[in-house]
């Protein structure tokens, strides 16, 4: 999964061309862009070599003689690009193929001049270039061979425009060297349209494949620890149940309710299909029905949750989740007065693009001056957690405690 060309099947990746052929200068510390660019100049390369035979095969049957040696050179220097590829890198190899292929192009077109529509291998070649160094990371190589293209067209122009160079050929002759050059050009564009076409959509699959794949991980990472975290949470209810002592029993509660609004947490990224943000509504329902049986509240009691539609990043959902546990925690256990029914309300708001999280019940209230000091693990805990996730907060004594943070 780190992207890596070791990491996926070539034998998925198979096509009509041999793997030793197609895989020539991938080596394992290869991302999986550079695997498909380094294809794509194989490709190319074949293809050239093949144009190549073809032009030195047909140019004598047309009574054309003059290019034999350069066709021969030219013939050589596309496997020699390979070689450069597999020595020196494929950025090399790419230069070492357009510098080639400019140089056949330009050679060719001004000899034969401009009815030959020699010129129209300037197309797919472009073409070509476009497709394999189209990318962020090649960019500055696209800028220079595009611009040595240009350049090698303004020549081609002045020649043409002046007459330089240009052989004196038949009619006939002319007119099979125009159609070869048409058929040829056109062959080659459609072959390599195809080939990137082909590529693209194995790309394209593969990169499905890994992000499904991923997805599968990163939903086993949260499963496994969500069934860690509940673990834990049993550990903590036999040993509450098998003490004596209420200060133990109650502290061992409140690690209880931690580590389960922490699970909580894991377990509904696991069942939702987003593992980057928690639909923190539906999450405050379910701590609430958790807190409202496991503090042992009555019928009468409630623990009541009002959310708009609010989505929280990963990083701020446990700290925003161990913040509602502990302010409601706290109001189940001091905010009862006899005779009345407690009621502890959660309300969740978005305004002018801030998130807002209150929490009112209908106990006796707090100072703030009492709630603000340190010295209490809750409060200190409110108040590292509102740091970490750069929120502002506030309690107030209003008919009960008023808790407010906004994030």
């Amino acid at each position: 999964m780190n992207g890596q060309i070791s990491k996926f099947d070539h034998s998925e990746m198979a096509n009509a061309l041999p793997d030793k052929i197609r895989n020539l200068g991938i080596k394992p510390h290869h991302q999986i862009w550079e695997a498909f660019l380094i294809r794509k100049l194989n490709f190319i390369c074949l293809i050239a070599f093949i144009n190549m035979s073809a032009a030195f095969i047909s140019f004598p049957l047309f009574g054309i003689t003059h290019f034999q040696k350069f066709l021969l050179f030219a013939m050589v220097a596309a496997p020699t690009v390979a070689a450069v590829n597999i020595r020196f890198g494929y950025i090399a190899g790419t230069y070492g193929f357009f510098l080639m292929g400019v140089t056949v192009i330009t050679y060719f077109a001004a000899l034969l001049g401009i009815e030959s529509y020699s010129i129209l291998y300037l197309f797919p070649i472009i073409i070509t270039l476009i497709q394999i160094l189209g990318r962020k990371e090649t960019m500055v190589h696209l800028v220079v061979l595009i611009t040595i293209y240009f350049a090698a067209t303004v020549v081609l122009s002045v020649f043409y425009y002046r007459g330089i160079y240009q052989l004196t050929i038949e009619k006939d002759v002319l007119n099979n060297i125009r159609a070869f050059n048409i058929l040829v050009s056109a062959l080659t564009t459609v072959l390599f349209i195809a080939q990137v076409t082909a590529e693209n959509a194995r790309q394209e699959q593969m990169i499905r494949n890994m992000i499904k794949e991923k997805d599968v991980l990163v939903a086993e990472v949260f499963h496994r620890v969500k069934n860690n975290m509940n673990i834990v949470t049993s550990l903590l209810n036999l040993k509450k149940n098998n003490s004596d002592s209420d200060e133990v029993r109650d502290a061992l509660q409140d690690c209880r309710n931690r580590v389960f609004s922490m699970a909580l947490v894991h377990e509904r990224i696991f069942q939702s299909n987003d593992v980057s943000s928690l639909d923190f509504g539906e999450y405050a329902h379910d701590l609430a029905d958790e807190l409202f049986t496991s503090l042992g509240l009555t019928d009468e009691d409630s623990i009541s949750v009002k959310a708009v539609e609010m989505e929280i990043p990963l990083n701020q959902a446990i700290p925003c989740g161990l913040i509602v546990n502990e302010i409601v925690t706290n109001s189940c256990k001091h905010a009862r007065v006899p005779g009345r029914p407690l009621q502890v309300s959660v309300q969740l708001l978005i305004e002018n693009g801030k998130k807002i999280i209150r929490i009112q019940d209908n106990g006796p209230g707090a100072e703030q001056t009492a709630l603000q000091r340190n010295g209490s693990l809750g409060i200190d805990l409110i108040k590292s957690l509102c740091q970490q996730i750069d929120a502002k907060y506030r309690f107030e004594k209003k008919d009960g405690l008023f808790f407010e943070m906004i994030f």
